[in-house]
C-alpha cells in the first residue's frame, strides 16, 4: 500500500511538473505573437466626439479586461456589473439611465453568447486582431405603462 502511495504522489507530481512547464512559455522569451489582437477600442461620447484608444492584447480576451489591461478603467468598474466611467468618461446606467452600448462603426450592436442585449456586458464580447470596437454613449431605454 505504501508503495501505491508513492507511485501515486510520484504520477502527481510529474504531472504537474509538466502543467507548469506548459502553461510558462509565454513570456518574451519565446512566446508567439500569433495570440496577440492589436484592436482600437472608440468611446463614442454624448456629444459624438470619438476618443480612439490602441488596444494590444491577448487573442479573444474580453473587452472588460482589455479595457483594464489598458489602465482605462479602474478596480472599481472592473469588478461592477457596468462599466460606468472609461478613461474619465462616465456613461453610469445605475445613476443616469445611460451606458456604453458596445457596437460596430454603423452604430449596430456586437454580437455575443448572452440571448439578451449586450449592453455593458463587456464580459461577453471578445477582442480580436484588427477589430474596431465602439462604446457608444446610451441612453438605456425606460419602460413606461
Amino acid at each position: 500500500m505504501k508503495k501505491f502511495k508513492l507511485l501515486v504522489l510520484a504520477m502527481c507530481l510529474i504531472l504537474s511538473l509538466g502543467l507548469l512547464t506548459a502553461c510558462g512559455g509565454s513570456g518574451s522569451d519565446g512566446g508567439s505573437d500569433s495570440d496577440t489582437a492589436k484592436a482600437k477600442i472608440i468611446l463614442v461620447l454624448e456629444d459624438g466626439t470619438e476618443k480612439p484608444y490602441d488596444i494590444e492584447t491577448k487573442e479573444g480576451t474580453s473587452v472588460r479586461d482589455a479595457l483594464y489591461e489598458a489602465k482605462l478603467i479602474d478596480d472599481e468598474n472592473y469588478g461592477a456589473m457596468f462599466v460606468a466611467t472609461i478613461d474619465g468618461n462616465t456613461a453610469d446606467a445605475m445613476a443616469d439611465g445611460v451606458t456604453w452600448l458596445p457596437c460596430d462603426k454603423d452604430g449596430n450592436e456586437l454580437e455575443h453568447e448572452l440571448e439578451v442585449d449586450s449592453i455593458c456586458f463587456l464580459d461577453f464580447i471578445a477582442v480580436n486582431d484588427g477589430d474596431e470596437i465602439y462604446l457608444k454613449y446610451y441612453t438605456v431605454p425606460t419602460f413606461e405603462d
